[in-house]
């Protein structure tokens, strides 16, 4: 599982330097990093046009682990796209639904 995601995300991640001021972000919306498929375990990819082998940055929200949401991420997509980066936000499950232990491993999921 984790293999196949890393290698969506090299796929949607590639992109080259010369190319990323002149269109839009490719944006992947809604990719499940956990099996079976949860809202809540979900990442988005926002990529360069074109090109590949950009640093990629994972954000995690903010709300104190019991609420948020990876489309709370306003410009910042935008801002480090821009300066050749891959932008990854990523839903976790909420406590007290679940425990800070599981909570970990499903941001580990959408990284590893």
């Amino acid at each position: 599982m984790n293999r196949v995601l890393l290698l969506r995300i090299a796929w949607i991640a590639s992109a080259s330097a010369a190319a990323l001021a002149q269109t839009a972000p490719r944006v992947t919306h809604d990719i499940s990093h956990a099996e079976p498929r949860n809202e809540r375990q979900l990442l988005d990819v926002y990529s360069p046009p074109s090109g590949f082998q950009f640093p990629v940055v994972v954000w995690i929200h903010g709300g104190g682990w019991m609420y948020g949401s990876k489309n709370g991420v306003e410009h910042r997509p935008a801002a480090f796209v821009e300066k050749g980066y891959v932008f990854v936000p990523v839903n976790y499950r909420f406590i007290p639904q679940v425990t800070m232990e599981v909570i970990v491993r499903d941001v580990a999921k959408a990284t590893g």
